[in-house]
């Protein structure tokens, strides 16, 4: 019965009919049951920046990425990132064992499609939800791996939220001061003027 990593050596005894025998071994073996790790990515993830992924096995056969073989470097690979992409990643060890990633790079821009026709000229307190939204998307994207290129790109849009939201409380500010002063007039003496 096979049992991951159970190493064996088999002697065998092969005899005829008129008595000749003959005897071998194999030079041993192990069962390899055990699929190939990927990891830094999560199959079916959607991701924005570059990412790094580690394949991992002991009998590594071939990987490949897209249907397309690659080589690994220090047992890794790097998907390119933001950019519109699918990335199937399989790797195959020598007994078999098959282990399929795949993950969705999408741009960095996208991020921002909630906000794109905000402006500091045109935002309203009724924005703010969504500015939020964006902001801790933009603050929950990987960069471990992200080139700076990217990581500007992020960047440009947390600093657009926080200038919109800026604006916001301003303006928040500015009502409450007339909300103020106008409070402090008498109902019964107040004229148009």
């Amino acid at each position: 019965t096979a049992e991951d990593a159970e190493k064996f050596i088999y002697y065998v005894k092969v005899t005829d009919n008129a008595g000749n025998a003959t005897y071998f071994a194999s030079n041993g073996a192990t069962f390899d049951l055990t699929d190939p790790v990927i990891s830094g990515v999560t199959d079916g993830g959607e991701y924005y920046t570059t990412q790094k992924v580690t394949v991992t096995d002991t009998n590594l056969d071939s990987v490949t990425l897209n249907n397309e073989p690659v080589t690994l470097e220090n047992d890794a690979l790097t998907l390119s990132g933001n950019m519109e992409a699918t990335y199937t990643i399989t790797v195959t060890d020598k007994a078999g064992n098959t282990t399929t990633v795949t993950v969705t790079m999408k741009t960095i821009a996208s991020l921002a499609e909630d906000i794109d026709d905000l402006t500091t000229g045109n935002v309203t307190s009724a924005d703010a939800e969504t500015i939020e939204a964006v902001k801790t998307a933009v603050g929950n994207v990987d960069t471990e791996n992200a080139t700076g290129e990217e990581m500007a790109a992020l960047q440009e849009i947390s600093d657009k939220c926080d200038d919109l939201l800026e604006k916001i409380d301003e303006v928040e500010q500015e009502l409450g001061g007339v909300t103020d002063s106008v409070g402090g007039f008498d109902t019964d003496s107040i004229k148009s003027t």
